[in-house]
């Protein structure tokens, strides 16, 4: 586990994970919704302002079902508190993250 921390940290810790890893680690507290991008839930809508910005025809097929799972828990900032406590594998904490400050 020593191993795997030490290579976590020299590979930009918490900070330098791919985005989908933060939205993991964001959906268990350890990261904060913010601080990832946001996608306007209107864009799946069938009607509206964004309607044509965003058509499901013009991605990949294994495109739509994910970002639109993302999008929604990005919105709704789904956080499940469960998990072990990762503050050590932040290189700069911030101090807005800690399991035990989730709001409820």
């Amino acid at each position: 586990m020593l191993k795997a921390k030490d290579w976590i940290l020299e590979h930009g810790g918490v900070e330098g994970a791919q985005t989908m890893s933060k939205f993991k680690l964001a959906m268990f507290g350890h990261f904060h919704w913010n601080a990832l991008t946001s996608i306007p839930l209107s864009i799946f809508y069938k009607e509206g302002p964004l309607a044509s910005a965003y058509a499901k025809d013009m991605v990949a097929q294994w495109v739509y079902p994910h970002l639109t799972a993302l999008t929604y828990l990005r919105h709704h900032q789904t956080v499940f508190r469960q998990g072990a406590d990762i503050r050590e594998l932040w290189i700069h904490e911030p101090a807005y993250i800690a399991i035990d400050e989730v709001p409820a």
